[in-house]
């Protein structure tokens, strides 16, 4: 009898749909204080007057298209909070796949990929934006169905389809490629935790499509890059300087963080 995974398929009878709607609705109940505040957050205030795209010329042309898709043209107008409820379906999607990726190890492990992917305070963060909160959370969504495609569906087609996908991601918002690494690592972990020994042939095959395509994006985006600040945040670290610059930031993470708790207790 085979044992092959049955793909993700919403119908009214299927147990994933209602997965789908149940994270969905976690989802929404974590982001709705950002609903009731309405409020225009940074490049919104921005946006709102000019009713301007502008993301292309950071290098994420897919993240215009589907808000040209979305408004029905170039001038785009503030939808709130339809974007957002569009991502958070689109994430609830993710959630449900990685699920299916992670519960072969155990249900538990699934739940927590799950939680800490969507529910941290970076991406909620995020998700503030009125006008970005659409295009963050396909990055995301497409960032994460990259490692499941590679996962669930072994061999060429799985990589390639990886490739692909995170290709998007990386048109969408580059940042979320991190979330495709992440998840590389939580699954040798659970590997090396389960059976000893990480599936070599699976994660170094990801590890070069990841590392690949990230490269030839970086190619692509002298494509579109335009402005002082797009340039600026387009440099990568020189390979030399690599292991300090690594230190620098994570020294400066938890500076960050034991300044936050030095405040008042709430």
């Amino acid at each position: 009898m085979s044992t092959a995974r049955r793909p993700f398929v919403p119908t009214p009878s299927s147990p994933d749909l209602r997965r789908w709607a149940a994270v969905f609705a976690l989802l929404m109940f974590a982001t709705y204080p950002l609903v009731m505040a309405d409020r225009l957050y940074l490049d919104d205030i921005w946006r709102s007057m000019h009713g301007q795209l502008g993301w292309t010329s950071n290098a994420r042309p897919l993240a215009d298209g589907v808000m040209i898709a979305l408004n029905m043209g170039t001038r785009v107008v503030d939808l709130a909070p339809l974007p957002l409820w569009l991502g958070l379906a689109v994430i609830a999607v993710l959630l449900v796949v990685l699920r299916q990726v992670f519960a072969t190890f155990s249900t538990g492990h699934a739940w927590w990929a799950m939680a800490l992917l969507a529910l941290q305070p970076f991406f909620l963060q995020n998700l503030s934006y009125r006008f970005d909160a659409l295009p963050m959370a396909l990055a995301l969504s497409t960032s994460g169905l990259a490692l499941a495609a590679g996962v669930l569906r072994p061999g060429l087609p799985g990589l390639a389809l990886a490739a692909l996908s995170l290709m998007a991601s990386l048109c969408f918002y580059q940042a979320a490629v991190s979330v495709y690494f992440v998840l590389l690592a939580f699954h040798v972990l659970l590997s090396l935790a389960t059976h000893g020994t990480p599936r070599w042939r699976l994660h170094l095959g990801l590890l070069i499509v990841g590392a690949a395509t990230v490269l030839i994006y970086k190619g692509l985006s002298s494509l579109w890059l335009a402005g002082g600040y797009s340039l600026t945040h387009s440099q990568m670290v020189a390979p030399g300087s690599l292991p300090g610059h690594l230190l620098a930031q994570t020294l400066d993470f938890w500076r960050y963080a034991a300044h936050v708790l030095n405040g008042a207790p709430w």
